[in-house]
């Protein structure tokens, strides 16, 4: 029986091995689609934050063109190594004053304007020990409040960064760096305020697990930032948590001299 050839299908001649020729089909040949080329997201560059010398941040603290309020609310963000919402959210019964530990739990949510739970840390909370050169003046602050309420009163968070750097101005820092934004760097926002307190702590020498304990950071990488901008100013900045001005407390005094004239509590 003889086979009609495919009309559709081509056919080569090939030789047996008897010696007598055939007819085979050729192989089709099927399409290979194109690879499909990925869109590759072009490489993101962090900027190098911007941090506070402590000579410049006593300078800041100690303008008493500034409201007083102001003045603390610096002190403790760059002391304390908070962020701005997980400040807004602390009380007075998160601050253990007499042992000088601080218990940070919870973090004032901007988009739903409520306090939850903060993002990092021990199942959402972190505890350390405040900085010696701070405790004066928290205890100050706890006098004032008879220990209840927030520690620290905030405007909306649009206006901090804002708010800062006009303050910075008003104090005679005009350092080209904390106003100018360019390739490699970008002006101070209120958030670097934490950033010049942990870059503190790497240059004073602590350990990089308590930096990476203290800030609430998820991974070493976050913590790492503030390591190598200690490492490129060295010693440079000066000696870093220095005392602060005795105007932070004046008030405290002068309150607590009224309450025993007039025996209150």
């Amino acid at each position: 029986m003889h086979r009609r050839p495919c009309e559709t299908t081509a056919r080569l001649k090939v030789q047996n091995s008897r010696g007598s020729l055939s007819l085979c089909p050729a192989p089709r040949c099927r399409s290979v689609p194109a690879p499909r080329c990925r869109s590759v997201p072009a490489p993101r560059y962090s900027l190098c934050p911007g941090e506070l010398y402590p000579v410049e941040l006593v300078a800041l603290v100690s303008c008493e063109a500034l409201p007083l309020e102001l003045r603390r609310l610096y002190a403790l963000v760059t002391y304390l190594f908070l962020r701005g919402g997980e400040l807004k959210a602390l009380t007075w019964p998160d601050v253990d004053i007499e042992r000088g530990i601080i218990s940070v739990r919870r973090s004032f949510d901007r988009t739903t304007g409520r306090i939850k739970q903060t993002k990092t840390g021990n199942k959402g909370m972190r505890r350390f020990a405040v900085e010696p050169e701070l405790l004066p003046l928290l205890c100050a602050m706890h006098d004032e409040a008879n220990g209840q309420g927030p520690v620290v009163d905030m405007r909306q968070q649009k206006w901090w960064a804002a708010d800062l750097r006009k303050h910075l101005e008003l104090a005679g820092i005009t350092r080209e760096a904390l106003f100018d934004t360019d390739d490699t760097r970008k002006r101070l926002r209120f958030h670097d305020l934490r950033g010049t307190g942990l870059t503190w702590m790497a240059s004073r020498g602590d350990d990089p697990l308590m930096i990476q304990q203290r800030a609430g950071h998820r991974t070493f990488e976050m913590t790492q930032k503030y390591i190598r901008t200690a490492e490129a100013v060295g010693e440079v900045i000066g000696a870093t948590f220095p005392p602060l001005p005795d105007c932070l407390t004046t008030a405290a005094v002068a309150i607590h001299q009224d309450r025993s004239q007039r025996g209150a509590p």
